[in-house]
């Protein structure tokens, strides 16, 4: 079930990442995906659930290191389920925002 983080982004419902969600719709999903910038992810998911993205990946442990800065991270807009989603890849993981 999506949770809610926050009201500030159009895309603030996290769905969950590719390890617990259905194979076959994420693997749709990131087929026909396009890159975007961290600037545009983050102003789609809004502000509070950037800043819960970034503790639960331990950025707030990271001086100097941010989730926008990483360079192995990549952020991109495509449909999940048949929705428009942002989803960012860290470490091979799709962390997965619908429309809230």
């Amino acid at each position: 079930m999506p949770r809610c983080l926050g009201l500030d982004g159009k895309y603030n419902q996290f769905v969950g990442t590719c390890v617990e969600l259905d194979g076959e719709d994420v693997m749709r999903m990131v087929d026909s995906a396009i890159s975007v910038t961290a600037s545009t992810f983050k102003k789609n998911i809004g502000r509070s659930a950037w800043d819960w993205l970034e503790v639960q990946l331990g950025y707030s442990d990271l001086p100097g290191l941010s989730l926008a800065s990483d360079y192995g991270v990549s952020f991109h807009r495509s449909q999940y389920q048949g929705q428009r989603c942002y989803y960012c890849r860290w470490s091979a993981i799709e962390h997965i925002f619908i429309e809230g």
